[in-house]
């Protein structure tokens, strides 16, 4: 615990260098002129920073609130179209900048070499836990834009089946949501099963 606390003071001047190397060394992710997304990158170095402080100071302090960043964080990689690559690189980059940081002030604070390997086995197994949050988010948008691309392929079937007709513009507009390229023209294809009726 007490090393915790010895680190604490470091965590604003450590995050600007982690978040400066991410954005850096991901190109996703540096968004100049984007100022909610440098926050949401701010909040989620800062959040994991003084989540693993907290944790190393009480191991049983709950880390839900860094893991509901993110989950949110892993959603928004599935939301915008990237694999979970890009967030494991930011990861890595943030972790090594960390470690280097925690190696250098354990040689000033003159902390013994085997609560340094304890050190780095936590941040090894505290990224563990933050990549397992972000893939679970990721995950669940993937699944929620599955179930809602299913939604809108369907509705745009009823659209094409409908009776009276649908609007044209009505169908381009769900053919678009529903990532399908509308056709020139449909044909409709009744088959049928020996021994029973016919089916659509």
């Amino acid at each position: 615990p007490e090393i915790g606390e010895v680190f604490r003071p470091h965590l604003d001047a450590l995050a600007e260098e982690m978040i400066d190397e991410i954005l850096r060394g991901v190109p996703e992710y540096a968004r100049p002129q984007d100022e909610t997304y440098a926050r949401l990158v701010r909040l989620a170095v800062e959040g994991a920073l003084r989540q693993f402080v907290d944790l190393i100071v009480d191991p049983d302090a709950s880390w839900e609130p860094v893991a509901a960043v993110y989950r949110e964080i892993g959603m928004a990689e599935a939301r915008e179209g990237r694999s979970l690559d890009v967030l494991q690189t930011s990861l890595r980059l943030g972790a090594r900048v960390a470690w280097r940081r925690l190696a250098a002030e354990s040689e000033h604070y003159n902390i013994p070499r085997r609560a340094l390997a304890s050190l780095a086995e936590a941040v090894f197994a505290f990224l563990d836990e933050i990549a397992r949050a972000a893939a679970e988010g990721y995950t669940k948008a993937r699944e929620q834009e599955a179930g809602e691309l299913e939604h809108r392929r369907r509705r745009l079937l009823d659209l094409l089946l409908a009776e009276p007709p649908a609007a044209p513009q009505a169908i381009a507009d769900m053919a678009r949501l529903a990532r399908w390229r509308v056709p020139r023209t449909v044909a409709a294809v009744v088959l049928h099963e020996r021994g029973r009726g016919p089916f659509r």
